[in-house]
């Protein structure tokens, strides 16, 4: 469904060299790392190829090189770190503006599409709040607002950046309910996120991130492990050796 072939990126310099991941159908994905490795900026290569330096990313089986704006955006959701919206569109319409990919800047959005919001809308539980003004809304609010729209008109694959951040303990516990159970019905969540708790607990598989180490991706109980945690983030987690920066190569554990 994506996959990243020795791929490198960053705005002028690369941030991150050499990453490789498949992601398929049915899996979760979680990508972790310090301020500043190139998490967000992996996701915005997408829609700023530019970005891209070196490698090949796919989806389902084409580069994006050859795809255009139109055609990523049909077959992904984007759920960006950007704030409230300053417009003073309702809810429903906001989510609503998730298919405008499919439908076109002069496209008018019809029975079917509002159907499918408000479906969307009472899975996640929001439907009540269809006439609020998403302006005024709580940075809580608003990624759940966020994760509606990137869950209308189909797609199959997410790409989430620290959409659990302002997440209260039962909206965390509920957006991995809802990850899940889209991953079991056969779509694909790839989510950054700065919490080891909300990754093992939503992850099938975790990839850390870091400006002077290789990429490294296994499983939540591999990449979890203090002694490699504390090596990325470049702090010594107490009971654990001091982390140093040790040289490698991109691997999986």
């Amino acid at each position: 469904m994506l996959s990243f072939d020795r791929v490198s990126f960053g705005r002028g310099r690369a941030l991150i060299r050499d990453l490789s991941f498949d992601l398929r159908a049915g899996e979760i994905l979680a990508v972790m790392g310090p301020n500043g490795c190139g998490k967000s900026t992996m996701l915005a290569v997408f829609a700023e190829r530019s970005l891209l330096l070196g490698g090949t990313v796919s989806l389902g089986g084409r580069s994006i090189g050859v795809m255009s704006q139109r055609e990523i955006f049909s077959l992904l959701a984007l759920a960006s770190q950007n704030g409230i919206p300053a417009c003073p569109c309702t809810v429903e319409d906001y989510v609503l503006a998730g298919w405008y990919p499919r439908l076109g800047l002069m496209g008018v959005p019809g029975r079917l599409e509002r159907d499918d919001c408000r479906r969307v809308m009472e899975q996640i539980g929001i439907l009540q709040w269809s006439s609020r003004r998403a302006d005024a809304l709580s940075g809580g609010e608003f990624k759940l607002v966020q994760l509606a729209r990137a869950m209308t008109c189909g797609r199959r694959l997410l790409l989430l950046d620290e959409l659990d951040s302002s997440l209260d303990f039962a909206n965390r516990i509920r957006i991995a309910t809802l990850l899940r159970r889209f991953a079991a019905g056969g779509g694909a969540v790839l989510m950054i996120t700065h919490s080891p708790e909300q990754a093992r607990d939503t992850a099938d598989r975790i990839l850390l991130l870091s400006p002077e180490l290789p990429p490294l991706e296994g499983s939540p109980e591999e990449t979890l492990a203090p002694e490699i945690l504390g090596r990325y983030f470049g702090v010594r987690i107490p009971g654990t050796p001091d982390p140093g920066v040790p040289s490698g190569t991109p691997g999986r554990l």
